[in-house]
C-alpha cells in the first residue's frame, strides 16, 4: 500500500514535470487499490506529448527543468527497490515482474494471515516489507533534502507524505511481525 503511494507520488510528479515526454504505461494487474489512481493519471497524461509550464503556455520545453531527475537518482541509489517495484515504466517485462512480485507477496501474506507460514517465512516476509519501506523512505528523504525547496508545493507535500507514511509503516511492520509470530506461539 505504501509502495503504491510512493509510486503515485513519483509517478504524478514525473508525469507532470514540464517538458516531459510520455509513453503509455501498462496497467498493473493485481493491484486495484491506490495504483488505479496512478494508472488513470498516467493514461490521462499519456495523451499529451508535453506538459506546458502553465495554462496557456506554448509547447516549448521549459527553461527550468523539473528538479527531480529520476535517471540521476537511479545512478545514486541503484539497488533501491523503487526502481524494480514502482518507478514509471512502459516495459512489459517490468510490468510482468511486478505482477509476479505482487502475486508472491499476496500468497505469502495469505499464508501468514491463515497461520500456515513458518516462523522463517514470517520473518522473511516482514524483512522484505521493511526493506521496501526503507528504500522508498530513503528515496523520498533524498529528494526532500536535495530538491525539496525547489519542488512545487504540491510535489513537496507528496514526498513529505510518502516519507511520513513509510516511517509509520516501518513501525507497523514490527507490530505485525510480532503478532504473526505470537499467533504461532513462536515469538
Amino acid at each position: 500500500m505504501l509502495g503504491a503511494i510512493l509510486a503515485i507520488v513519483v509517478g504524478t510528479i514525473w508525469i507532470s514535470r514540464p517538458g516531459a515526454r510520455h509513453e503509455g504505461n501498462p496497467p498493473r494487474s493485481g493491484r486495484v487499490d491506490m495504483v488505479s489512481a496512478d494508472t488513470a493519471l498516467s493514461q490521462a497524461s499519456a495523451d499529451r506529448s508535453e506538459v506546458p509550464d502553465s495554462p496557456g503556455a506554448d509547447d516549448t520545453p521549459s527553461a527550468n527543468p523539473y528538479p527531480v531527475q529520476l535517471d540521476a537518482l537511479r545512478v545514486r541509489l541503484p539497488d533501491n527497490r523503487y526502481w524494480a517495484l514502482a518507478a514509471p515504466t512502459s516495459d512489459p517485462a517490468v510490468a510482468r515482474a511486478r505482477a509476479e512480485h505482487a502475486r508472491r507477496t499476496n500468497t505469502a501474506f495469505g499464508r501468514i494471515q491463515s497461520n500456515e507460514a513458518t516462523p522463517e517465512e514470517i520473518r522473511a516476509f516482514y524483512a522484505e516489507r521493511r526493506a521496501i519501506s526503507n528504500d522508498y523512505l530513503e528515496l523520498a528523504q533524498l529528494v526532500l533534502a536535495e530538491q525539496g525547496n525547489r519542488l512545487p508545493e504540491r510535489d513537496r507535500g507528496l514526498f513529505e507524505l510518502s516519507a511520513t507514511l513509510h516511517r509509520a509503516r516501518l513501525q507497523q511492520i514490527d507490530r505485525d511481525e510480532t503478532d504473526a509470530l505470537t499467533r504461532l506461539g513462536k515469538h
